[in-house]
């Protein structure tokens, strides 16, 4: 054992050798376990304590710790009582357990004579300058990436069942060397203040129900300098940023395919989950684990919990517990949220794991904690039954307010700006562009020209004439060879014609009253252009009216058609998108369109920012995951001057009052109709 100082105080940590395990306890547990000599019951060793004092263990965490020890190994006291109940029993145990459970396969320090060299040096200042310097590099070849990350991010939108099986394994072997850095980051800070850490153990736990491997670096306990011991927690972060890093570099290089995709996935699993989860101090991982100890507060999510009970008990003791009760709703709130992600990503996969998960997800965080706080706290709960009675009637009063009360509903909507006085102008065919006017000019404003085709026109036409004069012979011969040579003219004029039409698309030309916009030609002069270049050239808007195209989904479509169809004469709230307020409104053309399973615009589907799920289709075109209902609206004057062709804009549409319960409830379903088919 070793005392090992602490803010506010010593700690002392029991380690075993045999096993490689560690226990942190408090001085009052160290005093408890050194009265139990073999001959002394634990009432007796209870009873030998001296006197709590403020700060110092319960009976109760006193009790708690010993069985804590005595799993760990480092006790064995015959007839040892279970400690008062706290977890549930029976399945909700089960289940828990299961849930928390960690499976030990071996020591992991067997490898560490390799993996030490390879991963130590980023455990020193000069490392964590280096991973920045690499962080930094990675950062820098994804900044003009942004057509690769869009498709990238657009697979994702909708995983297969192979692709969650490579992300899986993919987490796996990461988990893998994030845990290898612990254990390399422990036996180093541990040799830097004299002690040898010879056994490492590891296995395989639960998180967030998923298998995953896990390291036991209980060993940094017997750290003194708290920067050790965060260094200790952060060392697994550090390796997965590096794995980051190094992934996203050589993503940045290599071809589309699987290894780019899987390099992609790599990046993710090995950052936003690094940062997301294991940095997160909400969750009893590496971050949780760093600020407990630096800030010196053990088991500080437990203790967040107890005083999250005295506060809705009315035993809150102060500004203290207030905070204390605050982290850990959030905390409860955060985890909620991952296995809602995880429920998401599930569903994706088949509605059956979905329905695990949720079931799963329940137990643990509603049901388990909900009877565990009645088991701990049964009696005072009914010492207050009074405020629980009214608590549960106010409770009540609030559902059935949600359920029967109607309150205003509306809809927002997302839509485009079409100007119906819009040509946009593609090349015609493979030419140099030799001219384009300034923007706002008539007349010519676009002239192409390939030399290719002129002297092919020549040709042509050379060939044209020298068949007349084959033809004016052959009429004095046999007919079939006079058939021959006619179907010969007929080709040749058929090309002609084609160069002719190519020839004349050359010159683009705006009237009087329309105004040319060069967008793409502007850069592109001198510059040859495709014809199977999918960007116009330029736009030409003559004077029309414009119209706002908005795109409802299977829910909002009808609801919203109905509300409009009682009140036609009803103008809608619109704004820019980006915009916080109303900036204009909008007149109903007539009824909305029926279901279509085209948008009225790409840039409404989600993989570009809009909100309708959909995906490319074999020609690229967004294509929604289900039909769609159109509404168009003609903007009321005066209209804001940014309302161009392709903005942005939101509508809000008043509903009929409904129950806040009925309006969740189609928001709900609204969400899982693309996963589900609810």
């Amino acid at each position: 054992m070793r005392s090992v100082q602490r803010r506010g105080g010593a700690a002392w940590v029991f380690h075993n050798p045999a096993t490689g395990r560690y226990w942190q306890a408090t001085p009052r547990l160290y005093r408890l376990a050194a009265l139990l000599d073999g001959r002394t019951a634990i009432e007796a060793a209870l009873r030998a304590l001296p006197p709590p004092q403020p700060g110092d263990d319960s009976e109760e965490a006193l009790l708690r710790g010993l069985a804590g020890m005595i799993t760990a190994g480092l006790l064995a006291v015959p007839g040892t009582a279970k400690p008062p109940p706290g977890a549930p029993g029976g399945a909700l145990g089960l289940i828990r357990r299961i849930a928390f459970s960690r499976l030990r396969l071996g020591d992991l320090g067997r490898i560490l004579p390799v993996a030490g060299p390879l991963l130590g040096w980023l455990f020193t200042s000069l490392g964590a300058m280096m991973l920045a310097v690499l962080l930094l590099a990675a950062a820098w070849s994804w900044s003009d990436q942004g057509a690769a990350l869009a498709a990238q991010w657009a697979r994702l939108a909708d995983p297969t069942f192979g692709n969650a099986v490579l992300a899986y394994l993919l987490f796996i072997a990461s988990k893998l060397l994030h845990e290898i850095g612990h254990a390399v980051a422990v036996r180093r800070m541990a040799a830097a203040e004299g002690h040898a850490v010879r056994l490492v153990p590891w296995g395989v736990t639960f998180m967030f129900l998923l298998p995953a491997p896990y390291v036991d670096a209980s060993a940094s306990w017997f750290l003194q300098s708290r920067w050790r011991r965060a260094v200790v927690g952060l060392a697994g972060i550090a390796t997965d940023l590096l794995v980051a890093a190094l992934a996203a570099l050589l993503w940045s290089s290599v071809g589309p395919g699987t290894l780019k995709d899987r390099l992609f996935e790599l990046v993710l699993i090995c950052s936003v989950s690094s940062l997301l989860f294991n940095l997160n101090p909400l969750i009893k991982l590496d971050g949780y684990y760093v600020l407990s100890d630096l800030l010196g507060i053990e088991n500080m999510l437990a203790r967040a919990q107890q005083a999250l009970g005295r506060v809705l008990l009315g035993q809150g003791g102060g500004a203290g517990d207030g905070l204390a009760a605050l982290y850990a709703v959030i905390a409860w709130v955060w985890r909620l949220t991952i296995y809602g992600g995880i429920f998401w990503l599930a569903s994706g996969v088949h509605w059956l794991l979905a329905v695990a998960v949720a079931g799963i997800a329940t137990v643990l965080i509603l049901v388990v904690p909900l009877v565990t706080l009645l088991r701990r706290h049964g009696a005072t709960l009914r010492a207050a039954r009074g405020r629980v009675a009214g608590g549960a009637t106010a409770g009540l009063a609030l559902i059935g307010a949600a359920a029967l009360v109607p309150v205003p509903a509306h809809v927002v909507a997302e839509g485009v700006v079409v100007d119906n006085g819009l040509s946009h102008v593609f090349a015609g065919a493979d030419a140099q562009l030799l001219m384009v006017a300034e923007p706002g000019a008539t007349g010519t404003v676009l002239r192409l020209d390939n030399p290719e085709t002129t002297r092919r026109l020549a040709q042509l036409g050379a060939e044209a004439a020298a068949l007349e004069i084959e033809m004016r012979r052959a009429r004095s011969g046999p007919i079939a060879a006079l058939d021959a040579h006619a179907a010969r003219q007929a080709a040749v004029a058929m090309q002609i014609a084609a160069l002719e039409a190519e020839r004349a698309a050359y010159l683009v030309v705006a009237a009087p009253d329309a105004r040319w916009e060069p967008l793409e030609a502007a850069r592109l002069t001198s510059a040859w252009v495709r014809r199977d270049d999918p960007r116009p050239l330029g736009a030409v808007l003559r004077p029309a009216a414009q119209e706002i195209r908005l795109a409802l989904d299977q829910w909002d479509g009808p609801v919203v058609l109905a509300a409009l169809a009682r009140e036609p004469a009803a103008s809608v709230p619109l704004r820019l998108r980006g915009e916080t307020a109303t900036s204009f409104r909008g007149q109903p053309l007539g009824p909305g369109e029926e279901a279509r399973d085209t948008l009225p615009s790409p840039a409404l589907a989600h993989f570009a920012g809009g909100r309708i799920p959909a995906r490319p289709d074999q020609r690229g075109e967004a294509r929604p995951i289900e039909r769609v209902f159109e509404l168009r609206l003609a903007p009321e004057a005066p209209a804001p001057s940014q309302l161009r062709h392709g903005a942005r804009v939101e509508a809000r549409i008043a509903l009929p009052p409904s129950p806040l319960a009925e309006q969740a409830w189609r928001r709900l379903r609204q969400l899982l109709q693309p996963r589900f088919a609810v």
